[in-house]
């Protein structure tokens, strides 16, 4: 989930807003017929000398993201800066393969958020060196424009004092043709002079084509060469005005428009009908080019709205009543569910974009602050039962050897039912402990047992007691279905569990005995075998909660421990299942095998689990009376 490092969106992925741009196509005719300066964006620049560059959309997606880098890194010294859009696809590569890492492994949410990406790091001082070098290069295009500026002032004047003078109109066009070559092959001037300097030239042409001197076949010849241009324009932006691609569609009448100006007049006649057809045009591209921004813009605040919804949505976790674990995990889960969502939610704009997500951010990595807290004190409680448990197992230890048979007989039950009231320790070390301390007690009781005689008298009433209940489930099997008899069933179950063991060579035909009549009341009661189960369970519980609180959390850790061994042997089955090759030999008959236990462990997983919903509920019931 964007912590736990959040895997959100970062702020160096989202694509640059283009700059709204619109043709120049409210002058007049008659400068628009002439004008022959650059409005081209800086931004063009980048594209001189673009099919002698090397193209870096190869296989990027093969590249690792520390591949990436290099590659990058690479690129960015070598001696002619590389264009935006190939530095941009590395970036894309780069954060496509970080977000394909980080959805690997859901779990690993929480520490990916709080932990730094170095690779990202490294990307974003790659990005920022190409910044200050692109900056430097726009800040040379700009002085190369100066001297452009100055050029073209040269040559302006150079004009004015041609048209001025009074030399034969031969001599003066062969100049005029010459400083309009050096107009043309001089370069863009900057965009605050463009208007101005455009128009005076314009105005000079104009009084050149003006002139007396000229002949009305070189005019009308030097017209018609520059209507078919035009007209060939025209066609090209109307072409144009059908582009699905609305960006290309409108960079490409920028550079129209850039002829446009570098041709000369048309008959004085055909001006306005010419410029109206070339500017209905430019409207139409120029209007599908604002109207998709809009769009875009409209799309960024439908996400800025759907992502502040989920940071509130966030910020209104009510942390205050989590206070076990199973409920902290079902939270967690939800929060989980938000970060995906967060993911599926497309960009905002930049200026919004780092705002949003560090105030997501901060919700995120206030819960899991807490659930950090809550867990240490967690660990703090189970540190401190297993530290009183181990002291009991060091007592038990101590005293396994004594020949005191009652005070230590006495002392070590005592012991036992002190530890029933302790909770749970930490799961690493449950199993040791609780088999240190058995083994003591049991040591114990088998040296006094051996020595005090045989103790079996117990036992033996325990199995008239057994066959007393059995007796009373073969009478009760031979009633007719009526109300009670479920309530009675129930009864007789929690008092056979309420009765101690057995002889060892009676107990597996007493309990088959037992089993037996009990499976044929449940057919008969039309009640389901996973039912029968728990309903037994349910019933062996009432003597659990009769050894307080403790014996109740003891056996919750048994079962989640069961739980967590079944999910694990499930999983072994899931992944054996998805290699498993149907077309082998006897493939099908394992495979059906497989997906028997796989079935039979999912009824299991589903049993264990309302198992320890009873047990928690029990605890529950335990709370509420304290």
């Amino acid at each position: 989930m964007e912590n736990p490092t959040n895997p959100l969106t970062d702020p160096m992925a989202q694509p640059e807003s283009e700059e709204l741009q619109s043709a120049a196509i409210d002058q007049s005719p008659e400068v628009q017929s002439h004008e022959v300066a650059d409005s081209t964006p800086l931004e063009s620049e980048s594209k001189l000398a673009e099919d002698s560059k090397t193209d870096v959309s190869v296989r990027l997606a093969d590249m690792s993201e520390l591949e990436l880098l290099d590659a990058l890194a690479t690129l960015l010294q070598s001696e002619e800066l590389p264009r935006r859009k190939d530095v941009d696809a590395y970036k894309s590569a780069f954060y496509k393969k970080k977000q394909a890492r980080s959805e690997q492994s859901a779990d690993e949410a929480t520490s990916t958020m709080a932990e730094p990406d170095l690779n990202e790091e490294r990307l974003k001082d790659l990005l920022r060196s190409f910044q200050e070098l692109n900056q430097s290069r726009i800040e040379s295009l700009q002085k190369e424009r100066e001297t452009n500026l100055a050029l073209k002032e040269s040559l302006l004047q150079q004009l004015r004092d041609l048209l001025n003078s009074n030399e034969e109109f031969g001599k003066i066009s062969l100049v005029f043709h010459e400083i309009r070559k050096s107009w043309k092959e001089a370069g863009p001037v900057p965009e605050t002079n463009v208007t101005d300097i455009t128009k005076e030239y314009n105005n000079l042409v104009e009084r050149f084509y003006d002139l007396k001197q000229i002949t009305d076949e070189f005019r009308a010849y030097d017209f018609k060469k520059n209507l078919e241009a035009k007209e060939e324009l025209i066609s090209q932006a109307e072409t144009l005005t059908q582009d699905v691609d609305v960006i290309h569609a409108f960079r490409a009448l920028q550079d129209l428009h850039h002829q446009w100006r570098e041709l000369g007049p048309v008959a004085r006649e055909l001006r306005e009908e010419i410029w109206a057809k070339f500017k209905a045009a430019s409207t139409t591209i120029n209007k599908r080019y604002q109207d998709h921004f809009e769009t875009q813009k409209q799309r960024e605040q439908e996400n800025l709205d759907a992502k502040t919804r989920l940071c509130e949505e966030m910020e209104a976790i009510d942390t205050s009543g989590l206070n076990s674990l199973p409920k902290w995990d079902e939270q967690t889960k939800a929060v989980l569910e938000i970060q995906a969502r967060w993911k599926t939610i497309g960009y905002v704009r930049r200026s919004d974009n780092e705002k949003i997500y560090e105030r997501f951010r901060a919700a995120c990595d206030e819960y899991f602050n807490k659930k950090t807290a809550f867990f240490k004190g967690k660990r703090e409680e189970l540190a401190a039962n297993y530290r009183k448990k181990l002291a009991m197992v060091e007592e038990a230890e101590a005293l396994q050897e004594s020949s005191e048979w009652k005070e230590t007989a006495a002392r070590l039950a005592q012991l036992q039912k002190d530890w029933k009231t302790i909770g749970a320790v930490p799961h690493k070390y449950s199993d040791e402990i609780w088999k240190r301390f058995t083994t003591a007690c049991d040591a114990f009781f088998k040296r006094k047992k051996t020595e005090q005689g045989d103790a079996r008298s117990e036992e033996r009433e325990n199995l008239k007691s057994k066959k007393s209940i059995i007796a009373e489930l073969e009478a009760l099997d031979a009633e007719e279905v009526a109300e009670g008899i479920v309530d009675k069933l129930n009864a007789l179950m929690v008092k056979w569990n309420a009765v101690g063991f057995v002889p060892f060579r009676d107990k597996d035909a007493i309990n088959k005995t037992y089993r037996k009549l009990i499976d044929g009341l449940y057919d008969k009661l039309n009640i389901e075998r996973s039912n029968r189960r728990l309903e037994g369970y349910n019933a062996s519980l009432e003597q659990i909660e009769g050894g307080g609180r403790g014996q109740l959390f003891d056996e919750r850790d048994r079962m989640n421990r069961i739980l967590d061994r079944m999910r694990n042997e499930l999983q072994t089955y899931t992944n054996n299942l998805g290699f498993l090759n149907v077309a082998s030999k006897n493939g099908n008959s394992l495979m059906r095998e497989m997906e028997r236990k796989q079935e039979k462990l999912q009824e299991d997983i589903r049993l264990m689990v309302e198992k320890i919903k009873l047990i928690d509920n029990k605890i529950r019931e335990a709370d509420s009376k304290d």
